[in-house]
């Protein structure tokens, strides 16, 4: 994330960009900083967000800390998904620009009929895409081609089975979590929504400890 420029979607290694140009933006001021400081920086809101979300232990857990010890974003990701569930949908538009398919956690806000935050969480995403387009449409446009192109250019392997079927599983576990009241279902389906599974995005789990016993503040 420090080291990619302004032409993320041309990859010269096998260290592919596939975020949306918004994070690429987002975090431009940090890429400013010395490596070290933006290290420093990054794994500080790692600790952060994993004592927010009650699971500070994940950091001397083998395996649950791959995400910080890579400096991905899963356990951001977790944040996100129980502020979208506690407080607003609008937290779902940072998902959505960035791992995508995670955010089959939305269909909690479909099978609760929770219209309004389902509209805002389209409409933050819409948003965001329709003005970034505008800003730098080629841009916008490579990242949308890497997304078409995800099957040929991205390891996909899983050992539940093919993306759409885990999908389809995600789903179903989200709705039931949403009929049934039992949100800590959401990041376990969220788990089973990712492209491939590494370590890294076990950090998912990390948004289990926050819901678990709760369903919503809004609630």
């Amino acid at each position: 994330y420090w080291a990619v420029d302004s032409s993320p979607y041309t990859w010269e290694t096998n260290l592919e960009y596939r975020y949306s140009p918004a994070f690429l933006w987002l975090i431009g001021p940090l890429q400013a900083l010395p490596f070290e400081a933006f290290l420093g920086i990054w794994t500080a809101a790692h600790v952060a967000a994993l004592i927010w979300l009650r699971a500070g232990w994940f950091l001397i857990m083998p395996g649950l800390n791959d995400d910080v010890l890579r400096g991905n974003i899963s356990t951001f990701i977790a944040l996100f998904a129980v502020l979208a569930i506690q407080r607003s949908a609008a937290w779902w538009a940072p998902v959505l620009l960035t791992k995508i398919t995670p955010a089959v956690g939305i269909v909690w806000h479909l099978v609760r009929r929770e219209w309004r935050e389902l509209w805002i969480a389209i409409g933050v995403t819409a948003a965001i895409v329709a003005i970034g387009v505008v800003v730098n449409p080629d841009l916008w446009r490579a990242w949308f081609d890497t997304l078409l192109n995800a099957d040929a250019t991205y390891e996909l392997g899983h050992p539940l089975g093919p993306l759409p079927l885990r999908l389809a599983l995600a789903a179903a576990i989200t709705g039931f979590g949403a009929w049934t009241g039992r949100a800590w279902l959401v990041p376990i389906a969220m788990l089973i929504a990712v492209p491939g599974l590494w370590a890294f995005n076990l950090g998912l789990l990390a948004a289990v400890p926050r819901l678990v016993g709760r369903q919503s503040e809004r609630t």
